[in-house]
């Protein structure tokens, strides 16, 4: 016979490899990239018991898939239903956690029409750029407007709701205290002071006659909480002259001294602004902050030829 015709011999001791799960399309796809696609071989049935097969998953996810190890079977049904569940392992291993949204609080005395948009409307205090303009004061003026102060802002913040802060000791150590929770000072300085947003504001006291200006550290977000009590308190921490204290009263100046021995027994002798007399020391021993008001008939008999649109009153307990 031609050697070409020769019948070739099959070598028994060579163990058989079959197809056992295949596309459903029947075709062969010629890369991962292309869509889903299940294969792996297992050993015939003359292969011993205690052999394995490796099966390697082609699903076109992100990263590489390790190989997995499968028990050596006789039921083809029984390792198609074994691949399936390890795919689908893999594919919840794969989900990420879904980001967590900040809960925005309804406005005040607004009827909750639609409380399926609770969760992601934003309202007038949203932290972040685009929900307004910010005005300047030229603007406030022409328009006629009086900014609406951040709730925690205002002296009549309720105690569900309001800043706890001594202003003796910086700004980082205020704290919001909102139902019994107490959020710290990163929690809420970035949100606006007012509604709408503007560059400036103006603090004045009816305990001296200084008046503080408090402008936006970032033009593009306006004046923020954090704005207006760092401002406040580096305003406050300024150091007084003779001058200023002889132009007060006698009593008032004992006030004073009483005010500044106080502030410097529980303040570490670290810094020389400590020993030094300050604005704060006028106010009194009153200095824990108590929020800011606006009262128009105060503030136009003491700014007669300025607009009091800006203007807010400190306020002290």
């Amino acid at each position: 016979m031609d050697s070409d015709h020769t019948p070739r011999h099959r070598d028994t001791k060579s163990p058989t490899l079959r197809s056992i799960l295949r596309p459903s399309s029947g075709s062969r796809r010629s890369s991962p990239q292309e869509g889903p696609s299940v294969q792996f071989q297992t050993l015939s049935s003359r292969s011993s018991s205690s052999s394995q097969s490796i099966s390697v998953s082609q699903i076109p996810l992100d990263g590489p898939i390790p190989p997995v190890t499968l028990p050596a079977t006789q039921d083809s049904h029984q390792l198609e239903q074994l691949a399936l569940q390890l795919v689908a392992q893999l594919r919840r291993q794969r989900i990420t956690s879904s980001p967590t949204r900040k809960v925005f609080p309804r406005p005040e005395g607004k009827p909750d029409d639609f409380p399926e948009f609770r969760d992601t409307m934003p309202d007038k205090w949203t932290v972040g750029l685009g929900y307004g303009p910010i005005l300047d004061v030229e603007s406030v003026v022409k328009l006629r407007l009086h900014p609406m102060l951040h709730p925690i802002l205002r002296s009549t913040s309720s105690n569900d709701d309001q800043i706890v802060w001594n202003m003796i000791y910086p700004p980082e150590t205020a704290i919001r205290a909102r139902k019994d929770v107490q959020e710290p000072y990163d929690a809420f300085r970035l949100e606006p002071a007012t509604f709408p947003r503007v560059s400036r504001l103006n603090i004045v006291s009816r305990c001296h006659p200084w008046e503080f200006i408090v402008r936006s550290y970032d033009d593009s977000a306006g004046v923020t909480v954090g704005d207006v009590l760092r401002t406040l308190f580096m305003y406050l921490s300024v150091g007084l002259n003779e001058i200023d204290l002889q132009a007060t009263s006698a009593e008032h100046r004992q006030a004073i001294t009483a005010a500044h021995d106080a502030r410097t027994r529980v303040l570490p002798p670290d810094k020389e602004l400590n020993w030094n007399i300050t604005i704060l020391d006028w106010i009194g021993q009153e200095t824990h902050f108590a929020g800011f008001i606006h009262d128009i008939e105060y503030l136009e008999g003491r700014f007669r030829d300025i607009p009091s649109n800006l203007h807010i009153i400190l306020c002290s307990k």
